[in-house]
């Protein structure tokens, strides 16, 4: 087992300098666009904190599902959203530039925007900067707080204190309510507050099952490229892509329905507040990617993710969930590009930027997985995945 374990290290450190290699070429790719477009470069910058933040919350969203829910599934994702959830510190360290050019992101925060504003005026006393501030520092610490406290019970079960599964289910009940209320208010903060004319009440829930998607959709990629190598092969089996299938259908038909409702709702209210929001993502220069996500986010995984071999097949799979996590950045580039252009306009700092904090967030990651044990047999349910695995 300890050949096996130091073979597995080799190939991840492999994994992390080629990440590292990425993350630095587009990130001298991305300084260079900085010196050319200044506002162009800030703008990617918020579509690649989005797109990150999203698998690091969700990996605490997961795991905490998890405990109050049980399933096999859970126990062969332990370690990855373990490691995931340990990235929270560099996606606040990554906010503090969101934070310093405020006023080039939203309007509420340009100096006297209130006083030309009834509308804006009338938010004053949630949207101004000192309050954003506060804010925000809270929802990382809720989330570092929750994150600290599922690694421990974990750590905890590793040396045999099973009790420590009792703890973990007790805390996460009102975790996830917890974590649940503040990554819908922080989407109200930073992403929804960029127009803030518009509102939605469904706007939280959208990205929260979106983030929950990408987050699955990630771990299927890694878990395709970890069941080749031991010891993992014993706990990504066919059996467990299958489950991981069929949540991932689950959460792309979740991903359909609060989008639906939420275009039903403003549709149905035809209200002048918030009609604008919807006309102009639906407009000609945006209506290709409005269907192109309908088609492709929806329709070919929900398609696809029906039958059985598809969700047992690791590599059908993996082709599926990298295609959805595609579509993911389409989907915040749908949500949040419209907000500084009214016309569909991709720039090549909107795909340098993400693979920039990407390649660091994906090195940071990996090098949190190996600093733990892979696999430890006094987990009971991942234990129980291995015997299940032999039979």
């Amino acid at each position: 087992m300890s050949q096996s374990n130091e073979n597995l290290r080799r190939d991840l450190s492999g994994l992390q300098m080629a990440a590292i290699a990425v993350g630095v070429i587009a990130a001298l790719g991305a300084g260079y666009g900085w010196t050319q477009d200044k506002e162009q470069f800030w703008h990617a910058y918020l579509y690649a904190f989005f797109f990150w933040l999203a698998p690091t919350t969700g990996s605490l969203g997961l795991y905490m599902l998890h405990q109050l829910t049980g399933g096999r599934w859970g126990a062969a994702l332990r370690r990855p959203l373990e490691a995931a959830m340990r990235m929270l510190p560099l996606m606040a360290l990554f906010f503090i530039p969101v934070i310093v050019h405020m006023a080039s992101y939203y309007p509420w925060a340009v100096p006297g925007a209130a006083e030309h504003d009834e509308l804006l005026a009338h938010k004053a006393g949630w949207l101004n900067p000192s309050f954003f501030i506060v804010r925000a520092a809270l929802y990382f610490a809720v989330w570092i707080l929750l994150a600290g406290v599922m690694q421990r019970v974990s750590a905890r079960r590793d040396t045999g204190d099973y009790a420590a599964a009792g703890i973990a289910r007790s805390t996460s009940g009102p975790g996830f309510l917890l974590f649940a209320l503040t990554l819908s208010f922080a989407v109200f903060d930073w992403a929804m507050s960029l127009e803030p004319h518009w509102f939605s009440t469904m706007y939280g829930a959208i990205f929260l099952v979106g983030g929950g998607l990408e987050t699955m959709c990630m771990c299927i990629l890694f878990g395709a490229w970890l069941r080749k190598r031991a010891p993992f092969t014993q706990v990504f089996t066919s059996e467990r892509f299958h489950d991981l299938g069929t949540l991932s259908f689950a959460m792309v038909l979740l991903w359909a329905y609060t989008n639906f409702s939420q275009y039903l709702i403003i549709w149905s209210g035809n209200l002048n507040e918030e009609t604008p929001w919807v006309h102009l993502r639906t407009s000609e220069s945006w209506r290709t990617l409005a269907l192109g996500l309908v088609v492709l986010h929806f329709a070919l995984p929900f398609f696809l993710l029906l039958f059985r071999k598809h969700k047992q097949h690791a590599q059908i799979l993996a082709g599926i969930a990298g295609l959805l996590v595609c579509m993911r950045f389409l989907d915040l580039y749908w949500y949040i590009g419209p907000a500084f252009s009214p016309e569909f306009k991709m720039h090549w700092l909107d795909l340098a930027v993400p693979l920039a904090m990407g390649g660091f967030w994906i090195a940071l990651f990996l090098r949190a997985f190996k600093s733990k044990p892979f696999v430890s047999e006094q987990d009971l349910e991942l234990s129980g995945s291995l015997q299940h695995a032999h039979h």
